[in-house]
């Protein structure tokens, strides 16, 4: 604490249900920053924050919640996360909620559709006209997985470039409809993506596939069916980039999905 500033910020330590938890390390609820010094289910709760006197502190005993320096720079990017993150604007929240709700039901679960959703760093959406031109908007869906998830097409001699890269005639067929839409469930793409036997250029179509099928899901409920709702977004697109290969310049034009402002499980 700097020695010239009399006061500091405080946050409740707060322990999340395990499902809550891991998306919270994940980044997916900013409300939330993680405390490993407490273990894997504690938290700062940054919704009640408070201003306290550093004399009041002086008496308190303490223990470190965060020591190492990769967790001090998570830390400190998550706490700037919270209170510096995007608004989207009211009419486009109905239609990426439905993806939101899949996000929370499944990211833990051992499931196959699960195990794909925890391989993935971010979840970003970009406007690439801007969100000061109005609507209608057409965004694309960006799913940033680790570095390593998506393997290597060097030996093969393919580029980034989708165009280049090979689709079996076996997996298409399944796939893709006529218009390259995925037709299969999401469930069914990510089970593939398992497989041991699929090739390199494959997994790299079926990832860009479940971007694609969970980009679909971004319909509003009926409930949510108005005109204003109905207009404000032209289209949807996917696109995958692994996090080491996504620029700065796209980073710093999009904004990460998250789920904090979905109803959940009260911290216990």
């Amino acid at each position: 604490m700097q020695a010239n500033r009399f006061t500091v910020q405080v946050a409740p330590l707060v322990y999340l249900p395990k499902q809550t938890a891991a998306e919270a390390r994940d980044g997916k609820r900013p409300r939330y920053v993680h405390v490993p010094g407490f273990g894997e289910r504690a938290f700062a709760d940054l919704s009640a924050v408070a201003t306290l006197d550093k004399e009041e502190l002086s008496v308190v005993s303490h223990k470190h919640g965060i020591s190492r320096d990769q967790e001090i720079r998570d830390f400190g990017r998550r706490v700037a996360r919270r209170f510096g993150r995007f608004a989207f604007p009211d009419e486009v929240g109905p239609w990426l909620r439905p993806l939101e709700e899949v996000v929370q039901k499944k990211h833990d679960k051992d499931s196959p559709e699960g195990h794909a959703l925890r391989q993935i760093c971010q979840l970003r959406v970009e406007c690439p006209a801007g969100w000061t031109t109005g609507a209608p908007y057409s965004l694309t869906l960006c799913v940033i997985p680790y570095a390593d998830v998506l393997p290597s097409l060097a030996a093969a001699g393919s580029e980034n470039d989708d165009c280049d890269i090979p689709l079996s005639q076996k997996v298409r067929q399944w796939l893709y409809n006529d218009d390259m839409t995925p037709k299969a469930s999401a469930d069914r793409i990510a089970r593939e993506i398992q497989k041991a036997d699929a090739s390199p250029e494959d997994i790299h179509w079926l990832w860009l596939a479940l971007a694609q099928a969970w980009a679909q899901k971004c319909t509003p409920s009926r409930r949510d069916r108005t005109p204003e709702v109905m207009e404000a977004v032209e289209m949807i697109d996917a696109d995958v980039v692994p996090e080491d290969k996504y620029p700065l310049s796209r980073y710093r034009q999009s904004e990460e999905l998250d789920l904090d402002h979905l109803s959940g499980p009260s911290p216990v």
